[in-house]
């Protein structure tokens, strides 16, 4: 937990960049388009398009909500705030301020509730905690992999294609449907709303037969025996059950002049069954949230970098509280 505010800040960084893939879900005549109309499918078309050149944007207010039981013990944490972020596409700059007003943190050991701030560049973390500064060197595994904007680019451009060219067969696992028109940031914008069924899901990835291919190749080079693709989908059948009700919900905010988005949710359902495995395994259920308003796209963010700040590590004391409500 040495850096636990630090890997906050990559959480929410990288699901704010999720924010930028998001209409990349959206490409037309693709199975994420069922229910939509042909002029719906096409403002997401105009979305992916818009956001694909975004190197910067603010967050006026993000939200984190994670709640998990296994019908006797609660684990839950929340936290909200606002920041910026800006990254360059060979992703040899980065820039990421992060202010997090509150966050809370409940386990079976008790609580803790605190507010930060943190600021992020490609090769150095400051954290502001309980009225000080503290710094040091960013290394690849403080960002997480977030440093490799590019895979973001990548998946901005291939989107549900990358699906479609592995043979995933995406019908009736995903639903899309457009709300009523909202305000969002004084702009007017289309409200989209994609929800996917993860244990149809795992099914038809696991059905995919080139994936049932290679899948089946790496079974046996961990030893387990060369699988077939028909050995794969069957374990696809196995599996899902597990599953039970678990789904992904993507809310989108589309601006209606623009096509730019302005807002993203992303909500998981957790429903896991694992008796299958161990009888003795309780089911295990809850949500985690994720919502963020978007502006100031393509605009420079400008952040005051401390003059003086404490060795990071020393940050570690002010978190042992931490430690102990993680120890379960």
């Amino acid at each position: 937990m040495k850096h636990a505010v630090r890997k906050l800040s990559v959480l929410v960084a990288v699901l704010l960049a999720l924010a930028l893939a998001a209409p990349a879900l959206a490409q037309g005549g693709d199975p994420l388009c069922t229910g939509l109309s042909d002029a719906d499918c096409q403002l997401l078309q105009g979305a992916q398009a818009a956001m694909a050149g975004v190197s910067s944007f603010s967050t006026p207010s993000w939200s984190i909500d994670l709640n998990i039981s296994d019908g006797t013990q609660q684990f839950s944490f929340n936290a909200r705030g606002s920041g910026a972020f800006q990254f360059s596409p060979d992703a040899s700059q980065l820039l990421l301020h992060l202010i997090v007003d509150e966050a809370s943190l409940v386990t079976p050991n008790g609580s803790q509730a605190g507010a930060a701030e943190v600021i992020l560049t490609q090769d150095m973390g400051y954290v502001y905690f309980n009225g000080e500064w503290y710094g040091g060197e960013i290394t690849e595994e403080d960002l997480g992999g977030l440093g490799d904007v590019s895979s973001l680019s990548g998946l901005m451009g291939e989107g549900t294609a990358g699906l479609s060219g592995a043979g995933i067969d995406l019908t009736g696992v995903v639903t899309t449907t457009r709300g009523a028109d909202e305000q969002v940031g004084g702009q007017a914008t289309a409200v989209f709303t994609t929800d996917i069924n993860l244990a149809q899901l795992l099914v038809a990835v696991l059905s995919s037969p080139l994936l049932g291919e290679a899948l089946g190749a790496a079974g046996d080079d961990l030893g387990m025996g060369e699988m077939t693709p028909e050995d794969i989908q069957m374990m696809g059948m196995f599996l899902s059950p597990m599953l039970g009700q678990s789904k992904l919900t993507i809310g989108q905010w589309i601006g209606l002049s623009d096509n730019m988005l302005y807002k993203i949710a992303l909500d998981v359902v957790i429903d896991l069954n694992l008796s299958a495995f161990d009888p003795e395994t309780p089911p295990i259920t809850g949500n985690i949230s994720f919502s963020s308003e978007i502006g100031a796209i393509n605009q420079p963010v400008s952040v005051s970098f401390p003059a003086s700040y404490r060795p990071i590590e020393e940050l570690q004391a002010q978190l042992e509280g931490l430690n102990a409500l993680m120890d379960f």
